[in-house]
C-alpha cells in the first residue's frame, strides 16, 4: 500500500491516518545583496511585501541578513512586523536574534553581524483580511545600529564574497 494524501489527511502504509496537516497557500520569497552603508537610529532593513490568499491563514516570516562593523548591540530590539492593508502593525521582537562573529576584534570594528527573525503570526491574532500585506524585518534603537555596512563585499573585506539579505514568507493553514 503507498501513501496516500487525501482530503481527511495522509493514509500511510500501516493504515493509519494523520490529520490536521498544514498546507502552504503561498510561498514568497525576497532577496536584496545592495550594500549600503547605514545611520544611527531605527531602521528597516527589508520590506516584503506580499498577497495573502485567505482570511484565515498564518503568516510565518523568516529573514536572514549579514552586514559588517559592529557597531553597538541593539538591546535584543530585532522585530519582525507584519502589516496590514490597512496599516495596522503587528510587530515581535519574538524570533529576533543579532550576533556577531568574534573572529576579527579589530579596533574598527571589523566584525560580520547576522541578523535572523523567525515569526509566526496566527489567523486569530490579525486581521481576517486579504490584499497586500508586507513584513517588514528591523530593530529599535535611536542611539544604535546593527553594523555599519549591510550587505557587504570585498570593497570592505578583500577576502568577501558579496553578502545578502533574504526574505521567505509562508502562509498556511
Amino acid at each position: 500500500m503507498a501513501i496516500t494524501l487525501g482530503a481527511s489527511g495522509i493514509t500511510f502504509n500501516d493504515g493509519s491516518v494523520q490529520q490536521g496537516a498544514d498546507r502552504v497557500l503561498g510561498c514568497y520569497v525576497q532577496s536584496s545583496s545592495s550594500r549600503a552603508s547605514i545611520g544611527q537610529g531605527d531602521r528597516v532593513v527589508m520590506d516584503h511585501v506580499f498577497t495573502r490568499k485567505v482570511t484565515d491563514s498564518d503568516i510565518r516570516a523568516k529573514y536572514h541578513g549579514a552586514g559588517t562593523g559592529h557597531y553597538c548591540y541593539p538591546y535584543y530590539r530585532v522585530y519582525a512586523e507584519l502589516v496590514a492593508p490597512n496599516g495596522t502593525t503587528y510587530r515581535s521582537y519574538v524570533g529576533g536574534h543579532y550576533q556577531r562573529n568574534s573572529e576579527n576584534p579589530d579596533s574598527g570594528g571589523g566584525y560580520e553581524v547576522m541578523m535572523i527573525c523567525d515569526h509566526t503570526w496566527s489567523a486569530s491574532e490579525i486581521q481576517s483580511v486579504t490584499g497586500s500585506w508586507r513584513v517588514r524585518y528591523g530593530w529599535a534603537g535611536s542611539n544604535c545600529k546593527i553594523w555599519n555596512v549591510e550587505s557587504y563585499n570585498n570593497n570592505d573585506d578583500s577576502r568577501a564574497y558579496q553578502q545578502g539579505q533574504q526574505s521567505i514568507i509562508r502562509e498556511y493553514r
